[in-house]
């Protein structure tokens, strides 16, 4: 156990210090991929790494899907700013000592645009559409009683209009139970992979010859160029504590540490109400969008069928999102 957490540690020193060295805020694509896709880490600012511990928490510590032990299904659904949807579903099912396995899939709309040109500045009467895709496979295991490791390979598309780019990620996570009861440690990093750069038809044409400009040439055959961008590479470090535990309810407080590599480091922290694993208050704070107040809010259900391993929750948050408004989540997950 002692090598198991020596590891650990030096695999948190590691990414912490090559993070630290490597920012370059604001030049990442695909960032869809660092919006929270479930309702419970949202409602908590997401300060969920180390509260990660079934299909809902995959998106911040893919070890959590090595703590499943039968099968477990999830949706989750997030209105963005202005039109845009974030729709999330995931799957997953324990084949015992072998391990977890699981799916995901994460599907970014952002609605229709109007398609311009010099003679219709307004809109020729035909609209195209943009979004953004990523597909996963998940598998994890608990090493042992108190060390559980997880990750996450997964393909990443954006497309826009007849224009796409794609390329592929991975993501890795541990969960570590302390032998005090009450703290547990999490660890992730996510999106670790390819570049990715802009190509399609949109890229190619030719130029159009205007009656207010006579030396532009006509039929002239173009390509536009286009750079190589990283994915949105994130490193997530926390620990959940229950302040108090009884039959009746449990109070739970977490802090992460996040770093990435388009944005500035920062602080998150969130709270847990439990009343007897059936319904559930939650507060977070994170101050990653601008004009904002960083706090966020949220409630869920849960209900587990006498004599039976079926059971139900349900989750709502809503996000302060600054000069942006407001985001509201709701995930519906199922055990069976």
């Amino acid at each position: 156990m002692k090598k198991v957490l020596l590891i650990f540690l030096i695999f948190l020193l590691s990414f912490s210090k090559n993070f630290a060295e490597f920012d370059n805020v604001g030049t990442s694509v695909l960032t869809f991929l660092k919006i929270p896709v479930d309702a419970r880490g949202a409602a908590m600012g997401g300060a969920y790494t180390a509260l990660a511990n079934d299909i809902v928490g995959v998106y911040y510590n893919p070890a959590a899907v090595g703590k499943i032990k039968s099968g477990q299904f999830l949706y989750s659904s997030t209105d963005w700013v202005i039109d845009m949807k974030l729709n999330y579903i995931a799957a997953a099912y324990s084949f015992g000592n072998v391990g977890t396995f699981g799916v995901t899939m994460n599907y970014f709309s952002m609605g229709k645009f109007d398609i311009t040109d010099w003679e219709h500045p307004s809109g020729t009467g035909v609209t195209f559409e943009a979004s953004d895709m990523a597909i996963s496979l998940l598998y994890g295991r608990e090493l042992t009683d108190r060390f559980t490791f997880g990750t996450q390979i997964k393909m990443v598309q954006e497309r826009i209009y007849n224009s796409y780019a794609s390329g592929f990620a991975f993501d890795i996570g541990f969960l570590y139970q302390t032998p005090l009861k009450a703290l547990k440690l999490g660890m992730s990093v996510r999106n670790l992979g390819s570049k990715v750069k802009m190509d399609g038809s949109n890229l190619r044409g030719k130029t159009q010859h205007y009656p207010n400009a006579p030396s532009t040439p006509k039929d002239v055959v173009y390509y536009l160029e286009t750079k190589e961008w990283n994915l949105p590479v994130t490193f997530q470090f926390g620990f959940a504590y229950d302040v108090y535990s009884s039959d009746l309810f449990t109070l739970t407080t977490s802090a992460d540490f996040i770093d990435e590599n388009d944005q500035v480091q920062r602080f998150l922290f969130g709270a847990q109400f439990n009343f007897k694993n059936y319904a559930f208050l939650r507060v977070g704070y994170n101050n990653v969008y601008e004009n904002s107040n960083g706090l966020s809010y949220g409630a869920g259900l849960k209900y587990h069928f006498k004599n039976s391993r079926y059971g139900i929750a349900i989750d709502y948050s809503y996000t302060d999102l600054g000069y942006l408004e407001n985001s509201n989540r709701f995930t519906f997950s199922f055990i069976f």
